[in-house]
This record gives C-alpha cells, structure tokens and sequence, in this order.
C-alpha cells in the first residue's frame, strides 16, 4: 500500500510597493512594502488587524535584472520549475525575515504591510542590498510567501521548552528582536538568553532586558572578528571554560566540557521537532561559519542534544543565494 501523498505547500504571489523608508542605523534600513494581494498570504503571518510580531517568519523578495521592470513570475510550472529558469530570466530571489506585519490604508483600501529589516553591506552588497539602499515609495517589486491556510515559513520550535539561548549576526536580528517581545510577552516567563552580534555601536537595537529574558547586544567593532565576540558571549551563557572558546575560534571540536555525544558532519540548516519534549531550546542563525562555531560550543562543549538546535546558515561569505 502506497504513503499518501503529501499535500504541496500554497505559495501565495503578491505584487507589493514599497510605502515607506528609514535608515536605522549605519547597517540597518527598514523598508514597509504593502498591496492588497497580500491579503492571499496566511494569516497567521499577516493577522487580521492588529500588528503581528512575525517570529522568525521569512519571505521571498523578488528582485528583476538590473535594467528591467519586475514582472510576475510564472508559477504555473511549480517553484522549483520556475527557479531553475536563467537567472537573467527569472531575476534574483533573497530570503528576509519579516520584522512585523500589519494592515494599513493605501489609496482608500485597508490592506496588509510588512516590514523588512535590510543589512547593507558597504562592501559587499548584493542585489537585495542594492535594491534596499536605492528603494523610494511608489517602487514595486514580488513577494512570496505561504498561502491561506499554510503555517508561516520559519526554523523557530521551541516547544514546550522553558530555557531558550538564542544567537544570531547582524542578518538574524529582525527575528531575535522578534522573539524577544513574544517571550517577554509570555504570561508564563520564559528564562530566555538572547546574543545579538552586529557590526557597529550605532547598530545595537533598542531592546530591552526583561528579569527573565536577557538581551545580549554586541557591536563587532569592540569585540573583534565576526563571530569572535557572540561565541564568548555564549560560552559565558552556558558556563563553559576558556579554552572551548580557543577551539571553536580555530575550527576545531572543543574538548567536551560536560558529558556530551560528538556531533556528526554539521549541515548548513537543521530545525528542532518542535512537537519534541525538551527543558533548552537553541536556535541559532546568522553567516554560516558563525553558526557552525555557536553550534559546537552548545552540543559538543555544553552537551545539549542536537535534536533540541535550530540552527540556521542564513549566509556564507563569498556565496550568494541565487
């Protein structure tokens, strides 16, 4: 007897426009892209009404040829199908967390907005950056997302878990700041430790420690390399010795500081069950190097089972995603 088929995911195409701009801070802008086809995405992303706090929720942003007009893309192939067209053809696609959502009025028709937190990268900037840096209201562009009736797109499962270590870059702190207000939010306090690295002092978010969940903000300017200053950070979280600092820093498997099981070769992306019962919950994300170091000193140093991490490489240096 044959498994059931699973059900194709709905993903949902929503021509959007581009209904405000701020520049946070040096690396941080914030763009609000809004249009009523957005109505069409779950509403567990977009809510009904009252602003939503997205948690980790990501979207597709789809960015035309330098050049060209945006058009809408074909679907009617399936996703994949439409993917593997020529870049030229198809244009470039970027993932970014949605920073929140809510329903506002345009042209006299209330209708969906999200927001969009960019890094720009001065030095490196690639077509999403680019398309940020030089984004005006009025600009339209694609977004993709999940259907009616689809769960949003996100890595978050925490469970039932009542201790959280949360880490993340610069590309990860749209989700961070959202997971800090709902746990801070928790009827039930959550005993939450959560380490923000970001490039510049001016870029350290404003949030808040809570007596339950602790926000750690560290501007990489101050404390080094990237990565250097949010693994010291989190050795220090989860109580763990100098020289699992030293290993990880250089690439290798830090001597275990507690009873532990090695890991195995470490993927790039890796989600928690979040239906598994567990007391910690790790969720991890940012350049993937980074992550890979995080992950270690959390499963192989501070023996947490690796089926409690999520743990996500938003990024690799030198690599771009389409």
């Amino acid at each position: 007897m044959s498994a059931a088929a699973q059900p194709v995911p709905v993903i949902a195409c929503a021509e959007v426009e581009v209904t405000g701009v701020e520049d946070l801070s040096p690396t941080f802008r914030r763009v609000r892209l809004a249009g009523p086809e957005l109505a069409e995405f779950s509403r567990d992303l977009i809510g009904d009404g009252d602003p939503v706090a997205c948690r980790d929720a990501y979207l597709k942003l789809l960015l035309p040829p330098e050049g060209t007009e945006p058009t809408r893309p074909d679907l009617s192939m399936g996703y994949r199908g439409w993917f593997a067209l020529p870049q030229e053809q198809r244009g470039y696609l970027r993932t970014y967390t949605a920073r929140s959502a809510r329903w506002v009025e345009l042209r006299g028709q209330v209708v969906p907005e999200v927001t969009l937190d960019f890094v720009l990268h001065a030095a490196d900037q690639g077509p999403g950056g680019r398309w940020a840096a030089n984004a005006r209201p009025g600009d339209r562009t694609y977004l993709l997302g999940p259907g009616p009736g689809e769960s949003p797109w996100s890595a978050w499962g925490s469970g039932r878990a009542r201790r959280i270590v949360a880490v993340g870059d610069e590309t990860a702190v749209p989700a961070l700041l959202s997971i800090v207000e709902e746990l801070q939010a928790e009827e039930q306090p959550i005993d939450a430790d959560v380490i923000m690295e970001v490039p510049l002092a001016e870029d350290l978010p404003l949030a808040e420690s809570s007596p339950s969940v602790r926000v750690h903000a560290l501007p990489r300017s101050e404390t080094g390399a990237h990565g250097t200053g949010s693994v010291r950070e989190l050795a220090h979280v989860l109580d763990l010795p100098t020289f699992c600092v030293a290993d990880v820093l250089a690439g290798r498997r830090p001597e275990r500081a507690v009873e532990a099981t090695a890991t195995e070769a470490t993927p790039l992306w890796e989600i928690a069950d979040p239906r598994s019962e567990r007391d910690t919950y790790v969720f991890l994300a940012g350049e993937a190097a980074s992550v890979k170091a995080w992950r270690r000193l959390c499963v192989d140093a501070a023996g947490i089972p690796k089926q409690n991490v999520s743990f996500m490489g938003y990024w690799r240096r030198g690599q771009a995603e389409s």
